[in-house]
């Protein structure tokens, strides 16, 4: 895994980059068009810069290091392919309480940058500028970085140096880079189960004159209420149904779990938030086409506008989330378990170590 860190003889460096496969792959695919101006540009311009982009799983752990991401990359890449490497994860990793976005190893000229320390938007720009920051630690360059972070150098084993995600925003960023990362608008779509439950009990409620009348008299406060506790209810059914929740033994591992915890919360929120919505939206439209303005107004004892359609609505989709709840159980575990963060660390170790039997 050696490649050429501290010379820049060769008119021509190859740079290897080695993606996770899903939204770090997509992510990182432009870094082949982006990367070697941006080196040029900080680096060094007399050197003719060659990016290749690969997308493949390698096992790294939180609580590793680079030195750990250069055992498990060889086998993965040939030697003498690229004369340097970054590699890049959706795996957090922090030094104390601030996130790390990048660490390099001018010894091992390899080069790892963890996508959750760089936030939820924009990530191919700021991917790229750290990707240059450290093709520059592993050259011997210093690049200038963003205002967020910051570079520290460490005396550990296989690291020099390091860059951290600083401020106290930076732990924010991290979580909101973690849920980014599982995609959560996804589950609404996976969930179909949950939707055929759910609309089946829409469908029923809208018949009944008693929620019609319920409807009528709930103030906003109590609807906005039966939503909450709907979508509460939901999360909380997916998570002990589908055995989200981490719970390690260890000190250092339950760190790691609330971590974990909070961005499978996060995500099944915006999930089933998602769902929500999208069944008050089916709900509605289907109280303005089936009942009659005057069949309505007979039930709650008043002329009929939208607001008594939309309170209607409100309310219906809110009793017919609680009851979805137990539609995700007729849907693959598969679709639910991706929300959760450990398991997605889990799976891919477990792949890349199969692979490496096989």
């Amino acid at each position: 895994m050696r490649g050429k860190p501290t010379t820049m003889v060769a008119k021509t460096v190859v740079v290897g980059v080695l993606a996770d496969p899903g939204l770090v792959a997509e992510v990182a695919l432009p870094l082949g068009q982006r990367l070697p101006g941006l080196l040029a540009a900080r680096v060094d311009a007399d050197v003719r810069w060659e990016v290749v982009v690969i997308a493949d799983r390698f096992a790294a752990d939180e609580h590793g290091s680079v030195r750990d991401v250069v055992r498990a990359v060889q086998g993965h890449v040939a030697d003498g392919q690229c004369d340097l490497w970054v590699c890049v994860t959706d795996l957090p990793r922090r030094m104390g309480t601030a996130p790390i976005a990048a660490e390099a190893s001018r010894e091992n000229g390899l080069a790892v940058v963890y996508l959750p320390a760089l936030g939820p938007w924009r990530l191919t720009p700021r991917m790229a500028d750290v990707a240059a920051a450290v093709v520059g630690e592993l050259v011997g360059v210093p690049v200038p970085l963003a205002r967020a972070l910051r570079r520290v150098e460490v005396d550990e084993p296989g690291v020099e140096t390091r860059i951290l995600a600083a401020g106290p925003m930076g732990p924010v960023r991290m979580i909101a880079g973690m849920v980014r990362a599982t995609r959560p608008w996804r589950l609404a779509v996976q969930l179909s189960g949950v939707l055929v439950a759910a609309a089946a009990t829409a469908a029923y409620s809208l018949v009944i004159s008693t929620i019609w009348q319920m409807g009528d008299k709930l103030p906003g406060y109590r609807l906005a209420a039966a939503t909450v506790v709907s979508i509460t209810a939901m999360v909380v059914w997916l998570i002990g149904s589908h055995h989200l929740w981490d719970r390690p033994d260890d000190v250092v591992g339950r760190d790691r779990a609330r971590t974990y915890n909070v961005v499978t919360t996060v995500t099944l929120l915006i999930g089933v938030g998602t769902l929500y919505a999208a069944l008050f939206a089916v709900v509605l439209v289907s109280a303005l086409l089936l009942i009659d303005p005057a069949v309505l107004a007979e039930e709650i004892g008043h002329p009929a506008g939208f607001t008594d359609y939309l309170a209607l609505a409100w309310l219906s989709a809110s009793i017919a989330t609680i009851t979805g709840a137990l539609g995700s159980r007729l849907h693959s575990d598969e679709a639910v378990r991706t929300a959760a963060y450990g398991n997605r660390q889990r799976d891919r170790a477990n792949h890349v170590e199969k692979a490496a039997v096989e």
